[in-house]
């Protein structure tokens, strides 16, 4: 009688040994997948802030040549080319805006009305960025309201020289034109940003050379929804 493989009830099916191999060489693609993904979209992003810090800078630097020389001595607002597309960009003369300790005089309503929601908190916090010789780079975080991220820094500077805040719809008080000296000395705030958030607000010194019109003295790079940066007295909260 030929002989014949005695037939199993297995037969042509996994066993339970194979579906657990089988299983755990999925979960191990499953998790290599996730993770190359994950490093994907880190390396995009990587990319879009460099690309983005990149385009910034150059709008920056523009600025600060175009500004060099200007006869112009209040903030003015304007449009540049930034890789791709367009940033817009603020600059601001630091010199017509309150210190710091004068800031950290004003009384609740004034401060309300530069944006701050608690305005005993920020008078304090202003008082510590005086005792500290703060150059500026904490104005943002005296207040959590979104009006003073945004606004706090149009109205007050570390070497701002006024005392009081105009009133509203008054012009802001202006520096003379530079004589000759290519605004050597004075600090300016330059703030660029783009479409899709990214800003690079600055605080920088006219050097009066060539090569190097401005020296930067504080810089805020980051990604925000919260508007240009630009403000006025009158604007709603």
């Amino acid at each position: 009688m030929a002989c014949s493989r005695p037939i199993r009830s297995d037969d042509g099916y996994a066993t339970p040994a194979a579906i657990i191999v089988s299983l755990s060489l999925a979960i191990v693609a499953t998790g290599v997948s996730d993770r190359s993904l994950a490093a994907l979209e880190l390396a995009r992003s990587d990319f879009a802030r460099t690309r983005a810090e990149l385009a910034l800078d150059g709008a920056l630097q523009e600025a600060a040549l175009k500004l060099a020389n200007a006869p112009a001595a209040a903030p003015i607002r304007w449009s540049a080319s930034a890789g791709r597309g367009q940033a817009q960009v603020l600059a601001e003369p630091d010199a017509p805006k309150l210190s710091l300790a004068a800031a950290a005089a004003l009384d609740d309503a004034t401060l309300a009305r530069i944006g701050a929601g608690d305005a005993e908190a920020a008078r304090s916090r202003l008082q510590a960025l005086v005792d500290q010789h703060d150059d500026g780079g904490g104005l943002a975080s005296v207040d959590g309201a979104a009006r003073w991220r945004r606004c706090a820094r149009s109205w007050i500077a570390a070497d701002g020289t006024q005392t009081t805040l105009p009133s509203p719809g008054a012009p802001r008080p202006q520096i003379g034109a530079p004589g000759g000296g290519g605004r050597t000395g004075e600090v300016w705030r330059l703030r660029a940003s783009i479409e899709d958030g990214w800003v690079d607000d600055r605080t920088v010194r006219f050097t009066g050379e060539i090569d190097h019109p401005a020296r930067v003295i504080e810089r805020r790079f980051f990604r925000t929804s919260e508007g240009s940066g630009a403000c006025d007295l009158v604007s709603e909260r």
